[in-house]
């Protein structure tokens, strides 16, 4: 049984990363399979790192609430077992489904917190991402500026980590927002062809559809087409948890 878990483990750690982090249902279904063989065999370190798997697979497809069951889970066992890996990623994607989510206040509270454990684990890519969720909440709240300086913060501390971080997304949205109510379309186009770079995550088709054809239309001088796409694209990804 050790061994199955093992094996799925890894096997849905390569598919999520092959498909770009879009969870399809066989990947969700090699999660809970890894899972159910840990519940079995194996100790609270082990059992943990399956939990959090799961709760990781189930954000991305935004089935929310068993998402932040499992994350919060996965936390609990990390705060006993003193595993500070888990501590740090587990309060990390917690933060992003209450962005997902739309829950300002739970950001509000939770991005300090992973924050710190990603620093504590020295884990820069967590802090980053936290900086992240607090332009989105600087966007929620209104303060255009704080939303530009902290997404600079976080991509430029994503630029420093050895692997490559694939949620750009968390600040990029807040700044092509900023960018176009501030008519920058030329700025807005290029944050929005970051969202689009491997191995950044894959978003739905819809929403891809619409960046493409709004940097198309950049390309092709038509200013005005871009900024409609955008602005498409913008109200598409609040309604699907992005932004």
């Amino acid at each position: 049984m050790a061994q199955k878990k093992t094996f799925y483990d890894s096997l849905l750690l390569q598919q999520s990363r092959e498909t770009r982090y879009r969870i399809d249902d066989e990947i969700l279904a090699n999660a809970r399979a890894a899972l159910a063989a840990a519940e079995e065999v194996c100790g609270e370190n082990d059992l943990a790192w399956s939990v959090f798997l799961t709760g990781f697979c189930l954000l991305w497809r935004g089935e929310l609430a068993e998402a932040r069951e499992k994350l919060e889970m996965s936390l609990a066992i990390a705060d006993r077992t003193g595993d500070v890996v888990l501590r740090s990623r587990s309060p990390c994607y917690l933060n992003v489904a209450a962005l997902r989510g739309h829950d300002a206040g739970t950001v509000r509270r939770l991005a300090p917190e992973a924050m710190a454990a990603g620093a504590a684990a020295a884990f820069p890519e967590y802090v980053a991402a936290a900086k992240a969720t607090l332009a989105w909440l600087a966007w929620q709240e209104e303060r255009f500026e704080d939303v530009i300086s902290l997404g600079e913060e976080a991509l430029e501390l994503w630029g420093t980590t050895v692997v490559s971080y694939s949620f750009y997304w968390l600040c990029l949205w807040p700044m092509v927002a900023v960018h176009i109510r501030s008519g920058q379309i030329a700025e807005a186009v290029a944050a929005s062809r970051q969202i689009l770079v491997p191995p950044q995550q894959r978003l739905p088709d819809e929403l891809e559809s619409l960046l493409e054809a709004a940097g198309s239309a950049w390309d092709e001088n038509e200013p005005q087409v871009a900024h409609e796409k955008l602005a498409e694209a913008l109200q598409l990804a609040v309604m699907l948890g992005y932004m």
